[in-house]
């Protein structure tokens, strides 16, 4: 399961302690009660582009551990890349990519993990080349990538992927949320990835996201 895991949440994986697991716990029902409260103003027409892709982000990680809310999230996104406000069509479009290397997580036989996962990376790699500057998109095919089998070789793309953030975020990070901007800057660090130099700047840069 793990291989085809894109995106922060996936570090609850390694929490085994009763302890950890209360954390994992705690944090899904914040994700949840956040869905609800977005889900309640799309219901209303009151939520605006930033709001329908940060549902989206929920739809997604939720959909990393429950893959009930891939339905839910596979139509979000097509509604947002579809929509008249273009402002996240390429994040739409990479989201719908990772959704698709779920899938292949979840999929019964090797040979159709392996399809699917092939066809999501393809895509992943044409849209990075129409957004190479867009944290989001180049973040979730590092992350995605970064669970997957050394056979894939994606492990050099993945460090490549990581040296360009490090020098995308700081001088473009206004652009996104802050607690978005937080989770990869985490998930860098933590990924052992990193070059001392480039860790330093991280980490650097991480503490001063209060």
């Amino acid at each position: 399961m793990k291989y085809y895991i894109p995106y922060i949440i996936a570090i609850c994986l390694v929490f085994f302690s009763s302890v950890h697991a209360k954390e994992v716990q705690t944090e899904r029902d914040s994700i949840l009660i956040k869905a609800k409260i977005l889900e309640s103003r799309k219901l209303t027409s009151k939520l605006e582009a930033s709001g329908l892709i940060e549902l989206g982000r929920l739809y997604f990680y939720l959909a990393v551990e429950d893959k009930d809310y891939l339905t839910k999230a596979f139509a979000l996104f097509d509604e947002i890349k579809s929509g008249e406000n273009n402002t996240y069509h390429g994040e739409s479009l990479m989201y719908l990519q990772a959704l698709h290397a779920i899938r292949a997580k979840n999929a019964l036989w090797p040979a159709d993990k392996w399809s699917i996962a092939n066809k999501a990376l393809a895509q992943m790699d044409k849209i990075i080349l129409q957004y190479p500057d867009n944290i989001e998109i180049r973040f979730i095919r590092a992350s995605t990538c970064f669970y997957l089998p050394f056979f894939f070789n994606r492990k050099e793309q993945v460090k490549n992927d990581f040296i360009i953030l490090s020098k995308l975020i700081p001088k473009s990070h206004l652009r996104y949320p802050k607690h978005l901007i937080r989770n990869i800057c985490g998930f860098m660090l933590d990924s052992g990835y990193l070059s001392n130099e480039h860790f330093t700047e991280i980490k650097s840069f991480y503490s001063t996201l209060t």
